[in-house]
């Protein structure tokens, strides 16, 4: 049997490991050019490749990372969640209530994700971040509110860092608004410095750049308690994410 298009190209991208750079040409589209870093996994590979084949072939103006299949993008969310945390743990904006928190190392994260609002709103964030002197591409931020949907969906994630736990935080946190008292939280997880609510991330076309927002806790509850969103913006050539920006904006909730 003749092997397949699809086949050929596989093997030939898998003797570049271990960086496999994957590139395909939509000629039906005008010969728009994608290209992805698949970090040397040749499965990946083979189901990127089939996904962004089928893009092309929709009849859509190009292959995009909306059209990649359930589990090549949860392998993205989960480098783009390792990123941001591995940084988030040292990053000097990160604080929450509990005490000694600097001295902790554990990080706990929601099981589930935060729904669509106003908070990743294509116009809101861009006002937010100019206040800050940042820039986010546009099509992040749309596919930053595409993914995330009006009910919490369950975060398919499995953290590299033995200091990232993924755990039900429903009670803990108080709904639709900030956070609990920060002892319900410390009698839960005594070795955590704090918590992390997050919107899944957006991508560009390319999927070269990603966008992550989250909240952080606790922040306690009362007229002292603080809403605090985190935002990362991510690139990344052909090799791993790296920090392009990232910002924590604190106010007041109660």
């Amino acid at each position: 049997m003749m092997r397949s298009k699809l086949d050929q190209a596989i093997e030939r991208i898998d003797a570049r490991s271990p960086q496999l750079r994957v590139w395909l040409t939509c000629r039906r589209h005008g010969g728009h050019r994608l290209k992805f870093s698949t970090g040397g996994h040749r499965a990946a590979a083979a189901v990127l490749l089939a996904g962004l084949t089928a893009g092309c072939a929709s009849g859509g103006r190009q292959a995009t990372v909306a059209s990649l299949p359930d589990n090549v993008l949860q392998d993205l969310d989960t480098q783009v969640f390792d990123t941001v945390l591995k940084d988030l743990a040292t990053f000097h904006e990160f604080q929450s209530r509990v005490p000694d928190d600097r001295e902790k190392s554990q990080i706990v994260v929601h099981t589930y994700t935060r729904v669509r609002s106003e908070d990743i709103a294509d116009r809101g964030v861009r006002s937010e971040l100019r206040r800050k002197g940042l820039e986010a591409p546009q099509a992040v931020l749309q596919d930053l509110e595409r993914r995330n949907t009006s009910s919490p969906q369950t975060l398919d994630y499995s953290p590299a860092d033995p200091d990232i736990i993924v755990s039900d935080l429903r009670e803990v946190i108080v709904q639709n608004r900030a956070y609990s008292s920060v002892k319900a939280f410390q009698d839960r997880y005594p070795d955590a410095k704090a918590f992390v609510h997050t919107w899944l991330p957006g991508y560009d076309a390319t999927g070269m750049k990603a966008i992550l927002r989250f909240r952080v806790g606790p922040q306690g509850r009362g007229r002292q308690s603080l809403t605090a969103t985190g935002t990362y913006l991510l690139t990344r050539d052909q090799g791993p994410w790296e920090v392009s920006w990232r910002t924590i904006e604190y106010q007041k909730s109660g």
